[in-house]
């Protein structure tokens, strides 16, 4: 069975206020950014356009995530089907929201990280 790479639908980009970095001049990935100073979190389009923008609360850590999902079929010899699930959102002591965004263009809010 031949494993494909997945190609992103979003990059994202950590907005300071000032300053902002973008997904492809982070070194080491979201863990390059300082999740309290993030003012807003904005999804990029393969174009480049902010598709979707989170406002990150004072005293809240923004929040990026990726699930890949794959469904094999019971040989274990197919790939059936794949599908990426972007996660933006933030979380501070008190409260979250977490926006799940789906490749079919659905959307889901929720407080609960495990909410997909």
């Amino acid at each position: 069975m031949a494993t494909q790479i997945q190609s992103n639908h979003y990059t994202w980009r950590a907005c300071y206020g000032q300053s902002e970095l973008d997904e492809m001049d982070a070194p080491h990935g979201f863990s390059s950014v300082d999740a309290s100073r993030v003012v807003h979190l904005d999804l990029l389009d393969q174009a480049g356009r902010a598709a979707y923008v989170m406002q990150v609360p004072i005293g809240a850590e923004a929040i990026f995530r990726r699930r890949r999902q794959q469904a094999i079929s019971a040989q274990g010899e197919e790939v059936l089907s794949q599908q990426t699930i972007h996660i933006i959102g933030w979380q501070s002591p008190e409260s979250a929201a977490y926006l799940f965004l789906f490749e079919d263009g659905s959307v889901l809010l929720s407080s609960d990280f495990q909410a997909v």
